[in-house]
This record gives structure tokens, sequence and C-alpha cells, in this order.
């Protein structure tokens, strides 16, 4: 029996039984041409990757001699202004365009050399010279104007931004670090739901931040530490603080309200501000983040969703993974 339609309800498409979409399985002629699904994958390699990591903060906060202490480090200096806390024996290369600076990447990922860690330094820098450089190929004084607009130069900005990405992940696969520094803006973040509050993020164009955010296997946030200095009571608001610098940064690995770090290599945050405290962490997190996921592998569904409900209660904390690992 068929029932008339209600107006203005759509109608449901009709179940179809499985058989009457044809075979499940494809042809015999098919099949034979298709290779074997074993062949098609792989497991990880055994060589060890290099690691992507973002180091954001304000000037003179040591982003350039931190990336100085990683291995061998080859330096594309965008920002002249962080050269004089290079030491001098430090390979770098100057690019004042932008066909410069992505010549100077294919160099490092196309011909032989001995750096064992490529730095760029300054990403901020680097947009700016990606700006320019589709600007005036486009005879336009905006960015908002290339491409005839309606955002197209921005999305042009991303696909090169992507490039640059893709070169700096073959070079991690070849077991070469990568670094990218970046200046930071404050934000004010409205919600409806809660007080207005500051953020600290890149300082980029929102579509690019996206992109080297994502890509990274760290993105590491640096801070001044501050202390309480002095205490005013007040009857009828807040009581005022008044604080002061330490001297020493803080370096942030995981988020927070304000902050957008992050990591993927059960880094616990704050770190020690090292390149050799982060590689020895992150060295350590990865064994812990297969011993984490062999163990869930072998798990039922109940018992899996049990587990990964605990671990996001604890933000995924090696505290966690290790209470996972034992149980």
């Amino acid at each position: 029996m068929t029932t008339a339609p209600i107006a203005g309800r759509p109608i449901a498409p009709p179940i179809v039984a499985p058989s009457a979409l044809g075979p499940a399985k494809p042809s015999a002629t098919l099949a034979a041409a298709m290779p074997e699904v074993d062949s098609m994958f792989t497991t990880g390699d055994e060589q060890k990757k290099g690691y992507f990591v973002n180091v954001a903060g304000p000037p003179k906060y040591g982003k350039t001699t931190f990336a100085a202490g990683a291995p061998d480090p080859a330096f594309i200096v965008t920002d002249r202004n962080g050269l004089e806390s290079l030491p001098r024996w430090i390979k770098r290369r100057t690019p004042d365009t932008w066909h410069d600076f992505m010549s100077s990447l294919l160099a490092l990922r196309d011909k032989a050399h001995t750096h064992r860690t490529v730095v760029i330094d300054t990403v901020f820098k680097a947009e700016a010279l990606l700006i320019k450089h589709l600007c005036v190929r486009d005879g336009k004084d905006s960015l908002r104007k290339v491409g005839g607009g309606y955002g197209a130069g921005y999305d042009m900005m991303v696909s090169e931004i992507n490039q640059v990405i893709d070169i700096l992940f073959t070079l991690n696969a070849r077991g070469i670090h990568t670094i990218a520094i970046s200046q930071v803006e404050h934000k004010t973040v409205k919600d409806a739901s809660l007080d207005d509050y500051e953020k600290t993020a890149l300082a980029l164009s929102k579509q690019t931040a996206l992109v080297w955010t994502a890509a990274a296997d760290v993105n590491m946030f640096v801070q001044p530490e501050m202390k309480e200095r002095d205490r005013i009571e007040a009857k009828d608001k807040e009581d005022r603080v008044k604080v002061e610098f330490t001297g020493r940064a803080i370096c942030h690995v995981r988020p927070t309200a304000g902050i957008e770090a992050g990591n993927r290599l059960f880094l616990e945050s704050p770190i020690t501000y090292s390149w050799a405290a982060l590689e020895i962490g992150a060295r350590a997190g990865e064994e812990l983040r297969d011993k984490l996921f062999a163990k869930l592998a072998k798990l039922s569904p109940i018992d899996r969703a049990a587990a990964d409900w605990r671990l996001n209660q604890d933000g995924w904390s090696t505290k966690a993974a290790l209470a996972e690992i034992n149980n």
C-alpha cells in the first residue's frame, strides 16, 4: 500500500535491497587489475622524521637564539633585526623577494647539504614578501584587489604558503627539523557566554595562521614570566595587582584560554626554553604515543570509548596516557 505524500514534507528515498544495486564485489577482470591492498599502504618509516615547530613570541625573547640551538641549522632570514643574535658561524641567507625566499627553500630541498635544521626567521616578514609579490605581479596596490577581489588574493596567498609547507614536510621526512619563527599579536575575544578576554595568536593573516598552526607538530608560545609585586585592596571592586618581570620566559606548548599553543607529541606545558629539552621530550612523547595506541587498538569498542573519555577528560596528558598503558 502506498501512502500519499503530505504537502510540504519531503519524500524519503525508497529503500533498495543490496541485491538490486548489483554485485558487492568488482568483476574478476577488474579485481585482477587492482593492486593488492597491502601494497597500497605502508607503516611508519623507521627513520626518525624531523620535527616541525612554530615558535611565537614578542620581540627580543630569544626565539632566534632558541632556533640557533637546534642541530646544524640553516637560517632563511627575512627579518634582519634578528641577525644580531645569530652566532657568526651559523649559515644564513637573507632574501629580499618572495622569489629569492622560495629559491632558498627549494635549494635546501633539492641540493645536497649537511644541515639538520631549517629555520624561517620570520614567517611574518616572509608573508610580507609574498603579499608584495602578489600585488606587483597583478599590478594592484592591495591584496584585497588581487585576482579581481572577493578574497582571490587571500586564496593565492594560502596556495603559496601551502607550497612552502609541502617543502618543509619533505625536509621533515628526511629527518630534517624545520622551525618557523613568528611574531604575536593580542586580540580581544568577545563571547556572549563568557567575559571578554585577551588572546595571544600568530601575527599573520587569519587564513595563513590556520595553515601554519595545523601543519606544525608543536605550536610554541613564549611569554614573559611575571610575579606579583604588590596588591592594593579595594572594597567595592577587584584588588589591583602590580606585577613585575622575573627576567625569565615561559614556554607554552599546550593551549589555554588565552594562548593558541599545542602539540601532538605528548609534551607537557610549560617546558624548558631550549631545543634540547623540546627534542628529548618529543622523542619520549612519540614512544609514549606508540605504546598508548598499541594498547587502545586491543580494546573492545566499549572499553575504547571509556578510555577515550578518560583521556579527553585529562587533555590527553602524559599522566593520563601512562594510566591507560598500565591499566
